[in-house]
């Protein structure tokens, strides 16, 4: 049996998958165009990414902290994340938050990867791409040694062997994607056990555009022990940016340094937002049965699954402890009850979706081409289908495809 993420010890460090730990990982959702799985780390609180091309598991979104936060991925927070949906052209991942009682929608692209690769010359080295999730970019993103020839690049698969000597640095030339604003710098460093110093020694200079931001900036040793692999672990600040290219610079201040690879740059942007519930557990408005409601003031009881209409931008939740299908229209912000919300209903097939009965309802799945919905009625032990064809407004006809309600019973 093979594992390609998660250790089973609870953390929230980006390490290698296989090395790696989460915390109950529950909603997943493959970016194929990235090379990458999506992870809802509902326990760590937070959104994970496994990249299949270097194997490494980082967090996309979520402090690991439970709590409600919108705005960028390392301060927002979430609280059990569940199901996850896709919208893969516009690159934004939608979460079922379920105890926020909230639809939250994470931007996949709200910042820019530079990483060295190397490329030796005779006069020393020089570096001219860098690697964007899986793709190549003719982005600038140097490493010079002003006093030392021993400092040089990563190559993907280790770290700069930076810093030796003072003075030595290391140079981006980061593009202000979002104009001039304050950014998130987000330095990815590791160190090898017997190459960590003390704190003085790993201490280095932040420059941007020639001006100093800071003298000390710190970076904690990352490494776990005697005879381990590195461990990746990240140092951030924010800074302001001019519109255009700026240089920015991390130059040694002492003897030594962490092993860095690569900068993350966040723009001024939130890069999570909540698109659905006011964040009230309860019932939705009754007119919700009827008439679109909005999106943003409705009501929550632990939403869990996902799935997404991507040409229509409709987004179907699985509103779990409510008993029902609701359908999310993204580009008006409004929202109602396709199916269940019946209280006395003896699960009729063959009846309209909206008056038939669901007992928390968890996963779903779309057909878009047959215009089917599948819905796990988890409590009824049953799996239903909605027709969405026949009725698009309401959410047409529902079904039992497979179970036949009896209380659990044997494999068979």
């Amino acid at each position: 049996r093979s594992g390609f993420g998660g250790a089973s010890h609870r953390s929230l460090v980006q390490d290698f998958g296989v090395e790696s730990r989460l915390g109950s990982p529950w909603g997943l959702a493959f970016d194929e165009a990235n090379q990458r799985l999506l992870i809802a780390d509902s326990l760590n609180n937070a959104i994970r990414s496994l990249d299949f091309e270097t194997g490494l598991l980082e967090t996309v979104a979520g402090t690991g902290e439970d709590g409600f936060a919108d705005g960028g991925a390392a301060t927002a927070l979430f609280n059990l994340p569940t199901g996850l949906a896709l919208d893969a052209p516009n690159d934004i991942l939608y979460v079922a938050d379920m105890r926020n009682h909230r639809i939250r929608a994470v931007s996949l692209s709200p910042g820019r990867y530079y990483q060295a690769e190397e490329n030796r010359s005779s006069g020393g080295f020089t570096f001219d791409t860098v690697r964007l999730h899986g793709s190549k970019a003719e982005l600038p993103c140097a490493v010079s040694a002003e006093s030392s020839p021993l400092m040089q690049g990563s190559t993907g698969s280790g770290y700069a062997e930076f810093v030796l000597s003072f003075e030595d640095r290391i140079d981006f030339n980061v593009e202000a994607t979002a104009g001039a604003g304050t950014y998130e710098l987000r330095f990815r460093y590791a160190d090898r056990y017997s190459e960590v110093r003390s704190p003085t020694q790993r201490r280095l200079r932040l420059r941007v555009n020639g001006v100093v931001v800071t003298h000390h900036l710190d970076f904690r040793p990352s490494a776990r022990g005697a005879g381990s692999r590195s461990r990746f672990s990240w140092r951030s600040i924010s800074t302001a940016l001019t519109a255009g290219t700026n240089l920015v610079q991390l130059q040694v201040t002492g003897n030594w340094g962490p092993r860095i690879d690569l900068l993350y740059v966040l723009p001024p942007v939130p890069s999570v937002v909540t698109v659905a519930g006011s964040g009230t557990i309860g019932l939705p408005s009754p007119d919700d049965l009827v008439v679109p409601q909005t999106a943003s003031s409705t009501s929550f009881a632990a939403p869990q699954g996902l799935a997404l209409d991507q040409t229509s931008q409709l987004l179907y939740i699985a509103d779990s402890e409510n008993g029902r299908v609701r359908r999310l229209d993204l580009g008006a912000g409004t929202i109602r009850t396709i199916a269940g919300g019946a209280i006395n209903d003896e699960l009729t097939d063959g009846v309209a979706a909206d008056s038939g009965k669901l007992f928390r309802p968890r996963g779903l799945a779309l057909d878009t081409s047959r215009g089917f919905l599948y819905v796990s009625d988890s409590h009824h032990r049953k799996v239903r289908r909605i027709d969405l064809g026949s009725a698009p407004l309401s959410g047409g006809t529902i079904t039992t495809l497979s179970g036949s309600g009896f209380d659990v019973a044997d494999f068979e």
